[in-house]
């Protein structure tokens, strides 16, 4: 499987043209694709600044997945992902970067014209795998709820948890280069797994992690 990388760039001295590029490739996979990428229900998207994050959530509404919500330019990083496809709008420099991440079946849905805006475009051995979220059973006044002592604060995926015994992971793509090292990450869904998941920590011994850190 081949995984792509559309980069596409924004110039911030532009104002307002600083939203517009996300925005217009956001659309173009969107409402403006046949069977769009980004179905409410099953987009999730998370942000963060120097002084907030938002955690990963899911868009669960078509109110949820305006672009003006979702690219509010007080975000340093924002990243909405589904099944199909990746979008990243991150600031570097006095610009900013939009890359949409996505595999073979979703590439050949992108208009023709998306695929001619971008301004750099890079290919990598696509392989399916997983990442581990963080959480574990944290009892609140409310209940119990998935989350992390140390805050201590719930982290809410936007996904159906109600066991806590089991591990939280993210379905993502490892973008490899031709020498297999893993360049990107690319966040499919969210995905409660049914039984412990046997990790091997660099630098350790095998070992099993389990939603509880044992």
């Amino acid at each position: 499987m081949t995984g792509y990388v559309l980069t596409f760039r924004e110039n911030l001295d532009n104002g307002s043209d600083a939203v517009e590029m996300v925005r217009g490739v956001f659309a173009a996979t969107g409402a403006r694709l046949d069977e769009g990428f980004w179905a409410p229900g099953a987009t999730w998207w998370y942000a963060w600044n120097e002084l907030e994050i938002q955690l990963p959530t899911v868009c669960a509404t078509a109110a949820d997945l305006d672009a003006g919500r979702l690219f509010n330019p007080r975000w340093v990083v924002v990243r909405v992902f589904a099944p199909p496809a990746e979008l990243r709008w991150e600031r570097q420099g006095r610009g900013r970067v939009v890359c949409l991440l996505l595999e073979d079946n979703a590439r050949r849905r992108l208009p023709p014209t998306l695929v001619a805006g971008a301004v750099h475009k890079e290919t990598y051995l696509a392989t399916p795998g997983r990442r581990l979220w963080s959480g574990r059973r944290l009892d609140l006044p409310g209940g119990s709820r998935r989350g992390r002592v140390e805050f201590p604060r719930p982290l809410d995926y936007g996904v159906e948890d109600h066991d806590y015994s089991k591990p939280l992971a993210a379905r993502v793509y490892l973008y490899q280069d031709e020498d297999g090292l893993v360049q990107l990450v690319r966040y499919a869904e969210p995905e409660l797994l049914s039984e412990r998941v046997a990790v091997r920590p660099l630098g350790h011994r095998d070992r099993t992690l389990t939603a509880e850190g044992g």
